[in-house]
């Protein structure tokens, strides 16, 4: 039974061939197509969370840091730059800040120069927001102290 012998089923037969990769064809990008929406869907959810977090993060640095604090806002990304005023010291406030539990990349680190000595890089993507904004009035109350 391997072999058809019937002229009209051994044509079905090979038309079942031929027409088999073409769907396979339609099976792939019915699956990329998938793909692609899933994806979609992911990165929406994703900017939404960041956008959150990164509001959470810029409203408790405006509630608990000093008058005078300047705070970027960036469309992407997940990073604020965070200016001090020029007194402040980002170093000091890291070692504080480390031996409370608390982290943050301190402005020297992204100046040849030695400037940036009064800012911070902040990253919001990590925490949901209610963590965030508690992360930052403990850091605020650091920096009231400093």
């Amino acid at each position: 039974d391997r072999l058809a012998r019937d002229p009209a089923e051994r044509g079905a037969r090979r038309a079942q061939h031929i027409e088999q990769p073409f769907r396979l064809r339609d099976q792939q990008r019915q699956l990329g197509d998938l793909a692609v929406e899933i994806a979609f869907r992911i990165e929406a959810r994703l900017r939404r969370a960041l956008k959150e977090r990164r509001d959470a993060m810029v409203e408790a640095l405006a509630e608990h840091f000093p008058v005078g604090t300047q705070v970027s806002e960036p469309k992407g990304g997940m990073h604020l730059w965070v200016v001090m005023p020029e007194e402040f010291s980002a170093l000091d406030l890291h070692r504080d800040a480390l031996q409370h539990g608390l982290g943050f990349a301190p402005g020297p680190l992204f100046f040849a120069d030695g400037r940036g000595t009064n800012c911070l890089r902040l990253n919001f993507s990590t925490y949901d927001p209610a963590t965030t904004r508690e992360a930052i009035a403990r850091l605020g109350h650091l920096v009231h102290r400093a």
